[in-house]
C-alpha cells in the first residue's frame, strides 16, 4: 500500500494576545492534537514545525487556523522533494562593476552558470558536521579526502543530497589505514530563482569561495571563517539570510533519517540542515510569493 503524503504544519506566527491557552486550543481544534503535545508545540519559537498530518487535511485544517488569526503554512514531502536539487559550488564569484550585481557559479563537477542579486531569494547559513577520511600510510604520509554521498533510500529529499559526507572507506591497503575525521563546517545555501524554477547552490568546507571574479585563487576561503553571513551580506546586500538553523526543532521522522544515516545531533547534521533549507525556502516562497 502507497504510503500518504504527509504535511508539516508551520506556525510562523500567533495573534497579538494570544496567551498560551489560546494557542493550545486552537492547535487542538483545528490540527485535532493532543492538548499535552499542543502545549509543548506552543511554546516554541516561531516559524516552528508543531505537527505531521495526511496533507489531504491541509486545506482543513489551515483554514481554520486562518480564521483565528494564525499566520501558518504546511509544506508537503511531494513538495519538498520536488524542490530542487542540491548544487555543489566549488566558487561564487562576483563580476566587478556589473549593475545589477552578477554572479558565476563553479560547479564541483565541472559545470557553470551565472545569475544576477536580484535573483537571490534566500540565503541559509549554518554549522554542520562534515565527516571526511585520513589515510595514514607505512612511511606516515597522510592524506585527507571527503567521501562522496552516501545517502541512499532515504524518504522526501534526503536521498537527493549529494553532500561529500558520511561515507565509510575499507581499508587502504598492505601498510595503511583509513579512519574517519569529522568536523563542524560552516555551510551556507544559496536559493537563486532562474527561468526554469529555482536552484540550491550550497557552499560548504574550506575549497569553496565566494569572492570577485580575477581576485587570486589564494584568497583565505569564506567558509574558513566562523560565521560567513557578514561576508555573504557584503557580496549580495539587500538578501534575506536565514540564520535560524541552530535554533530550529527538527522534526522526530527527520532526526530518525539521521540517526539510520549515523548522523546524530540535530544541531550540526547535514540532513537535518537541507530539511531545514528546503522548508525554509518553500516557507519563504508561500509567504512572499517568489
Amino acid at each position: 500500500m502507497e504510503q500518504r503524503d504527509r504535511a508539516y504544519l508551520s506556525i510562523l506566527g500567533w495573534p497579538r494576545g494570544f496567551d498560551a491557552d489560546r494557542r493550545v486550543e486552537a492547535l487542538v481544534v483545528a490540527a485535532g492534537m493532543d492538548p499535552y503535545l499542543a502545549g509543548q508545540m506552543a511554546r516554541r519559537e516561531t516559524p516552528a514545525i508543531v505537527h505531521q498530518f495526511d496533507h489531504v487535511l491541509r486545506d482543513e485544517i489551515l483554514g481554520a487556523l486562518h480564521g483565528m488569526g494564525v499566520l501558518a503554512l504546511a509544506p508537503s514531502r511531494a513538495e519538498m522533494r520536488g524542490y530542487a536539487r542540491v548544487e555543489l559550488a566549488r566558487e561564487v564569484e562576483r563580476f566587478p562593476g556589473a549593475e545589477p550585481a552578477a554572479f558565476a557559479v563553479q560547479q564541483r563537477d565541472g559545470g557553470a552558470w551565472t545569475f544576477q542579486l536580484p535573483d537571490v531569494r534566500l540565503v541559509v547559513t549554518g554549522t554542520v558536521r562534515q565527516v571526511g577520511r585520513v589515510r595514514t600510510h607505512a612511511a606516515g604520509a597522510s592524506d585527507f579526502g571527503l567521501g562522496s554521498a552516501a545517502i541512499g533510500g532515504a524518504d522526501m529529499v534526503l536521498a537527493e543530497m549529494a553532500w561529500d559526507a558520511i561515507n565509510d572507506e575499507g581499508s587502504g591497503g598492505w601498510g595503511s589505514h583509513t579512519t574517519r575525521n569529522t568536523r563542524a563546517v560552516p555551510t551556507a545555501d544559496l536559493h537563486v530563482m532562474t527561468p526554469g524554477g529555482p536552484r540550491l547552490v550550497r557552499l560548504s568546507g574550506q575549497t569553496t569561495r565566494i569572492g570577485v571574479v580575477g581576485q587570486p585563487h589564494g584568497r583565505p576561503s569564506l567558509l574558513d571563517r566562523p560565521d560567513p553571513s557578514e561576508e555573504l551580506a557584503r557580496h549580495m546586500p539587500g538578501v534575506r539570510v536565514d540564520t535560524g538553523f541552530e535554533r530550529f526543532n527538527t522534526p522526530s521522522d527527520v532526526e530518525q533519517m539521521a540517526d539510520s544515516a549515523g548522523q546524530g545531533s540535530a544541531r550540526l547534521n547535514p540532513i537535518a540542515f537541507h530539511f531545514y533549507s528546503v522548508w525554509s525556502a518553500l516557507i519563504d516562497m508561500g509567504v512572499r510569493g517568489w
